[in-house]
């Protein structure tokens, strides 16, 4: 029997007098109906979210791996070999052989005189017609004044002995401490006695990225689009990558591999599952890496799952 009109304007009657009589605790309760209601809706429901778009775009994953952490050494500069030692009694290189290299003319001594300038020669008369032009003799260049510096002893053994250096001048003189650190280095093989090329390396090959597995998404509870793949370098490193990806946007959203089937009921996508992280974003290209133990072959399913009403937004097989 329902109640009659009369009843019920007397109940609303009675209730208004009483919220009239106690207003602090009515003003309090009202507050928190009003506080209750925004967090259900834009908290919990999250309503809107399904008017937002979160649109991500990361690059493809091994952006450091693929190229190689180590770039290759240039090959070292090759150093002449030093000259080798003169063998005892061996006479030096001339001046006027052209493989030799040409050595600074040596400092006359204290108090000797300048050699003397060849003269230059005239230009000979012109000699008239018919009448033979004699040859002008060229006289030959004075040798060079003797100097006190003699030139370096030839080492005795293959080993460097302290003396004057090639050119005479104090400056290429060898004293006896270099001598015998030089030889010390020669015999410890820190200076080797001939330089070898090392032999160029190789350039590494930058490693390759591969796809493993790939699928694309199919809608479940909301509208689901795009492709997903399982990529590789080579290593025990793996991710799981969304491309030209597109869903609804929601409250507590993540990716998940189980072992369900992609249109298997949802409640037996909550027995065998791995959650790869929050879903980055309700659009764009982005990368999730799989733990290395993970069996792909087991978990072969993709889920954007939502984890607080237990939903499956999109689903995707790996093949």
């Amino acid at each position: 029997m329902e109640p009659s009109p009369a009843t019920s304007s007397s109940l609303i009657r009675r209730l208004w007098g009483w919220a009239r009589r106690h207003w602090i605790i009515t003003s309090i309760g009202v507050a928190a109906a009003i506080g209750l209601g925004i967090w259900l809706i834009f908290f919990f429901f999250a309503v809107q979210t399904l008017f937002i778009d979160e649109e991500v775009d990361e690059a493809l994953p091994f952006g450091e791996s693929a190229v190689p952490a180590e770039a290759p050494a240039p090959a070292p500069a090759t150093e002449p070999a030093p000259p080798a030692p003169a063998s005892a009694g061996e006479a030096p290189a001339s001046a006027t052989d052209p493989a030799a290299p040409t050595a600074p003319a040596p400092a006359p001594a204290e108090g000797a005189a300048p050699a003397p300038a060849p003269p230059a020669a005239e230009d000979p008369a012109p000699a008239p017609a018919g009448e033979a032009v004699p040859e002008t003799p060229v006289p030959a260049p004075d040798p060079p004044a003797e100097t006190d510096a003699a030139p370096a002893p030839a080492p005795a053994g293959g080993e460097l002995v302290a003396g004057p250096g090639a050119s005479g001048m104090p400056g290429d003189e060898i004293t006896p401490e270099m001598a015998d650190e030089t030889n010390e280095a020669i015999a410890s093989g820190a200076m080797p006695r001939e330089v070898i090329m090392s032999e160029e390396r190789p350039m590494p090959v930058a490693p390759q990225i591969v796809t493993l597995v790939s699928g694309e998404f199919m809608s479940r509870s909301h509208p689901t689009s795009g492709r997903v793949l399982v990529l590789n370098d080579g290593s025990e490193q793996r991710f799981l990558r969304f491309e030209d990806f597109r869903t609804d946007n929601g409250p507590d959203l993540n990716v998940w591999l189980s072992s369900a089937p992609p249109d298997a009921p949802v409640r037996d996508f909550l027995n065998d599952w791995i959650d790869l992280g929050d879903l980055k974003g309700n659009v764009g290209a982005q990368n999730y890496e799989i733990p290395p133990s993970v069996d792909l072959d087991r978990y072969s399913t993709v889920l954007v799952w939502c984890v607080r009403f237990s939903v499956a937004f999109g689903s995707a097989p790996l093949a």
